[in-house]
């Protein structure tokens, strides 16, 4: 690797450079934009005659040997004097498997960083046997794209095998000029207007809802064979539709996403090669610029009408190409998410080599597939082009989705194909799906699909169909030994998925359920008991067994495994005839609409289901048995959104805290509110949440404050000046503890955040939102950012760390900040000496 020493200046950075670089400095120069290709070659490879070949090549294009540079004009693109470059090899003769052993070879290389300031950007491996070389080059996003790698393998076998290459491409440097030139002067306008028009109004978030809540950056992939026959009926209803394989591939996406997500309009991501010019066709760079294709399944659109708004809305695209990702999200003036995946978070890809498979030196090369580890999107999923690449891709992120979520996901992707196959004249959604799920619409029936996750704790979740299935089965198990209406049972099982299921299967028998809860005193817990007809247990076996002496009341007592098995009966239980626990896409919404006064809690579950939206993830913390742990669950099921439940018993609020971050909505009674509000992490973490209600009303998140917090003046500090916008770090009065947060309010506030919101925007392509406090800065920790505080005439930026961030953390993180904000185009005024949190 060569460090800058006297580089040659190669002028600005792209957008989409300046874009990866923020996202790099954010996250602390982890390895997220690192990506690979990998090369079987069927012959042994001469590593000499390789390394000749690799010079010239990093001689030929400029960027393999680019680095970049922070300067008070922007961030520079720099070229080191040598092109350095270098070759890992491995022998690989001795391994029991060379091609596991060469693919944990690329996995430790994929987990390095590469210092964008320390060129070049990439790493080439070699792994020989006596019959067969592995080839891999790893690489950062910020220098090529897909495109360009196939471009550096097929020249690299040309190099190999003695031939010339064609007169050398347009320099990537040539594209940057041009494209900040037509930015400048308006020749962009017109897709400006065009991507102004089509995202309008569009939908804050399109993703799948899975069994986590945020982006963890880290991914794996499943692949699965898309069979011959429907692969040849795409081909088929292509021809006849006048549309591409990929347009039907995409509206089969677009149809499982919106089902997923209960909404009509959604926003997916399709990666463009971004060549408009033929001038680049054979340069090395990263061009691809990700466009966002809309689709609204207006009520009773047909697949047939599918598949022509698909085409029209991705030929759009295409034809306003040009403008970057990053300038389309500023033309947004809809809110987007605050991620670093703005407008759309499910991608879809068509699987397009720029050139064949390689030889080298008449060793053919095929390529492998191969799981970089990292995750950029929620989703993403890439299409076969060919018949003989059947293969469908699933990368997809682990915060957000595990290998069974993804599987299924999957499974329900293929079955909404082959009905689009099948009947194209039929409507594409079969559920009446509203168009929006607004907070604080009341009386909509909630449908929900089968494959959403209902209850989640830890990495066990059941979704609604599972939860449905189960539920129906342990009422007919109930019903079968005589627990009907006017039944009342016991549900004696610790907090968990597994006393949720049993008090739904209670209550789809028509029976009342009465929760056990280890609060109660022995003496009151068998008086209940008493009243009951009988108990569901943890237990292995089935027993009917008599109480024992002490307290214990006489009543029956049957395990949940056997209820679910049906093994109390002479036939096995079987779901209720007419009874449907929760509404889902494909059937009536049942006992769904009436979950909340099942339960018993019609007034406090039902003031709070209303406001719940499907997508959320509601925190189960309440003790079982108590009436909030049950207005818990009926209002999170009762609205289709996920039930979150802890692991383990919460005893300290930094427990409470980890819970409360996994989840987006807080139902809490006043007291435990009070105890909560009493600690600083957990006042954190309520402050992140949508939504929080407290004894059944309403309150801010974001105006949560520290209950027990003393009084306490901001002596005022030297600030850290960014740019136009300067960040004061405020030190608290000898004695008290640092401030959660920093903000003054000031009457010109609104342009200040429309400024920051700005600088966002532009550097990392996602907007903040009015009233967003928190901006991640890589893994948990994140930085209360108060708006607004004015010294001396000027607006500044008040940045204090919170619990999460010890003061290692925070100084990194306001370097950070200080170097997008340079970027955006703020002038550097130089940083305050002595500043520090």
């Amino acid at each position: 690797m060569t460090e800058l020493g006297q580089p040659t200046d190669m002028g600005s950075a792209s957008a989409l450079q300046a874009q990866m670089w923020a996202v790099d400095r954010l996250r602390g120069g982890d390895a997220g934009y690192l990506t690979c290709e990998v090369l079987r070659i069927e012959g042994v490879v001469d590593p000499v005659r390789l390394r000749r070949c690799l010079t010239t090549l990093m001689l030929r294009h400029e960027t393999l040997t680019t680095g970049f540079r922070l300067d008070q004009g922007g961030l520079l693109r720099v070229r080191a004097d040598s092109p350095g470059g270098e070759l890992q090899e491995r022998d690989l003769t001795d391994t029991a498997d060379p091609t596991e052993a060469f693919s944990e070879l690329v996995r430790r290389s994929l987990r390095q960083p590469m210092p964008l300031d320390r060129p070049p950007l990439l790493r080439w491996l070699l792994g020989t046997t006596q019959t067969t070389s592995y080839l891999a080059v790893v690489l950062h996003h910020i220098v090529a794209d897909g495109w360009s790698v196939d471009i550096l393998l097929d020249e690299l076998a040309a190099l190999y095998a003695g031939e010339p290459l064609p007169t050398a491409p347009a320099a990537y440097g040539d594209y940057t000029r041009e494209l900040a030139r037509d930015l400048a002067d308006g020749s962009l306008d017109r897709e400006k207007a065009f991507w102004r028009t089509t995202l309008d109004a569009a939908p804050i978030e399109s993703t799948v809802p899975g069994v986590g809540l945020r982006q963890s950056y880290r991914g794996d992939r499943q692949v699965v064979d898309l069979p011959a026959m429907q692969l040849s009926a795409v081909t088929r209803l292509a021809g006849r539709a006048g549309v591409t394989p990929f347009m039907i591939y995409l509206a089969a996406l677009a149809v499982v996403v919106a089902s997923r997500a209960g909404t009509r309009d959604v926003v997916l991501g399709v990666p463009s090669a971004n060549r408009v010019d033929d001038r680049y066709q054979g340069t090395v760079g990263p061009f691809m610029n990700p466009l966002p294709v809309r689709v609204r399944m207006t009520g009773g659109l047909t697949g047939l009408g599918l598949l022509q708004q698909v085409r029209d809305a991705l030929l759009g695209a295409i034809e306003f190409q040009r403008l970057p990702l990053s300038s389309i999200v500023k033309e947004h003036a809809t809110p987007v998410a605050s991620t670093l995946t703005p407008v759309f978070q499910v991608v879809a890809a068509q699987r397009v080599f720029a050139t064949g498979s390689p030889t080298f030196g008449g060793h053919p090369g095929t390529r492998m597939f191969f799981a970089t580890g990292t995750a950029k999107y929620d989703l993403a999923l890439t299409f076969p082009q060919e018949h003989a690449d059947r293969a469908l891709a699933v990368e997809y992120d682990l915060g957000r989705y595990d290998a069974r979520f993804v599987a299924a996901l999957a499974a329900d992707y293929l079955d909404t194909l082959t009905r689009l196959l099948d009947d194209p004249a039929a409507p594409c959604l079969t559920a009446d799906l509203p168009p929006t799920h607004d907070r604080g619409r009341e009386g909509r029936v909630v449908r929900r699909h089968r494959g959403h996750p209902a209850v989640v704790q830890g990495t066990d979740w059941l979704s609604y169909g599972e939860i449905e299935e189960r539920s129906s089965r342990i009422g007919a198990a109930l019903q079968s030994r005589g627990i009907g209406n006017g039944g009342t049972v016991m549900v004696d099982l610790p907090r968990g998925i597994d006393s949720v299921l049993a008090s739904l299967g209670v209550l789809s028998a028509g029976a009342t359920c009465i929760p056990a809860a280890p609060s109660r005193s022995p003496e009151r817990s068998a008086g209940l008991l008493s009243t009951c007809r009988a108990a569901v247990v943890a237990e292995h076996h089935a027993v009917e067994r008599q109480g024992s002496g002490g307290c214990a009341p006489a009543v029956p007592r049957w395990c949940l495994d056997d209820l679910l098995a049906g093994a109390l009966d002479d036939a096995p239980g079987s779901p209720l005839p007419g009874s449907r626990m929760f509404p889902v896409n494909d059937g009536d919404p049942g006992l769904g609409s009436v979950l909340a006064e099942s339960l018993g809690h019609r007034t406090a579950a039902g003031r709070q289901s209303h406001v719940i939206q499907p997508r959320d993830r509601v925190a189960h913390f309440a003790e079982p048995g108590s009436e909030a742990g049950l207005v818990e669950i009926s209002s999170a099921l009762g609205s289709g959104a996920t039930l979150v439940i802890p692991t383990r018993r919460l005893n300290d609020p930094h427990e409470y805290a980890e819970l409360l971050t996994q989840c987006t909505v807080a139902l809490l009674p006043g007291a435990l509110f009070a105890e909560l509000a009493a600690a600083r992490v957990t006042v954190a973490a309520l402050r992140r949440l949508d939504l929080l209600m407290v004894d059944g009303d309403r309150l801010d998140p974001k105006a949560v404050a520290q209950a027990d917090r003393p009084d306490r003046r901001l002596d005022e500090g030297q600030p850290t000046v960014l740019g136009h916008l300067s960040v004061p770090i405020a030190t608290p009065s000898p004695g008290a503890d640092p401030p959660a947060e920093t903000a003054t309010s000031v009457d010109d506030g609104d342009q200040v955040q429309e400024r920051l919101r700005a600088v966002w925007a532009e550097v990392l392509g996602c907007a903040v939102t009015a009233g967003t406090d928190f901006f991640a800065a890589g893994g948990d920790s994140m930085a209360a950012i108060g708006m607004l505080a004015r010294v001396d005439g000027e607006f500044e930026v008040a940045v204090a760390p919170d619990d999460l961030f010890d003061n290692a953390t925070f100084a990194a993180f306001v370097d950070r900040v200080r170097d997008l904000l340079m970027i955006a185009g703020a002038a550097h005024e130089g940083v305050a000496a002595g500043s520090s949190p």
